[in-house]
């Protein structure tokens, strides 16, 4: 079903091309490389059923029928509440729609690294089952997107972009000492009134089709519990890992007048 899926989808965006008078390729060809440098906070939701007595009552924990659902956080950089750096993104260049408006709808791409671990607090009664957990993971991400801005003469322009995301994972996640190799599917959740990733931007500078701007941003993509996606294995007395990645960033964005 699901290269069924991709096969339908891939049909409607050539077709939708061809109908609308433009080529795949003049398409890719239109994407400008862009600079940012950013702050970014990164960790991860983990949750797995426990079947263990001693999981009962802890303040991570939820009560099932014959289980206890828990629930811990992992951190990206260990200890560190922090990342930074450069990164490289691509984009299409800015087009306006009207005096003091804009409006886009797209697609965005990013290569993800994961690299966490999750450290029991000294303090708190949380479940003792799980005694260690990390995971270095590497994805590809792909975000549709709306984007709408208001351009006021004299003003910066101010940008809302939002929209679900996609994500393929792949790597080594260990759980007490047990490591695995994994490749899972994420997807968002998206409701009427909740998008799964989230920009806002001012653009302080354009030039030509590219454009200098300082912006925030929040992505949010899970894992199937169901599917035990996250890691497909049991460990002990636990099962049915999964797994929501959440990440937010701060920094300025460069995007170049190029190619």
């Amino acid at each position: 079903m699901l290269l069924f899926q991709k096969l339908t989808l891939g049909w409607i965006f050539c077709c939708a091309s061809t109908a609308f008078g433009f080529s795949v390729l003049d398409y890719v060809k239109s994407y400008n490389l862009g600079l940012n440098l950013i702050g970014a906070a990164e960790f991860a939701r983990v949750s797995y059923d426990s079947s263990s007595s001693t999981s009962q009552g802890k303040s991570n924990c939820e009560a099932q029928s014959s289980s206890s659902r828990c629930t811990v956080a992992a951190q990206s950089g260990g200890q560190s509440k922090t990342l930074g750096g450069v990164g490289f993104f691509v984009e299409h260049p800015f087009e306006q729609k009207g005096q003091n408006f804009f409006w886009q709808v797209d697609l965005s791409f990013a290569l993800q690294i994961l690299d966490g671990q999750y450290i029991k607090p000294a303090k708190g009664e949380v479940d003792d089952t799980l005694q260690n957990l990390s995971y270095s993971l590497r994805g590809f991400q792909v975000k549709p997107y709306v984007r709408v801005g208001w351009t006021p003469s004299g003003l910066p322009d101010l940008i809302l972009t939002a929209g679900p995301v996609g994500t393929l994972l792949a790597g080594t996640v260990t759980i007490n000492d047990q490591k695995e190799k994994v490749s899972f599917l994420q997807r968002s959740k998206v409701s009427l009134f909740k998008a799964a990733h989230v920009t806002f931007e001012a653009v302080f500078l354009r030039h030509g089709e590219g454009a200098f701007s300082l912006y925030w941003s929040q992505s949010r993509a899970e894992s199937s519990a169901a599917a035990g996606s996250f890691y497909k294995g049991d460990v002990g007395e636990m099962s049915k890992f999964s797994a929501s990645f959440v990440h937010k960033e701060v920094g300025f964005k460069w995007l170049l007048n190029w190619p």
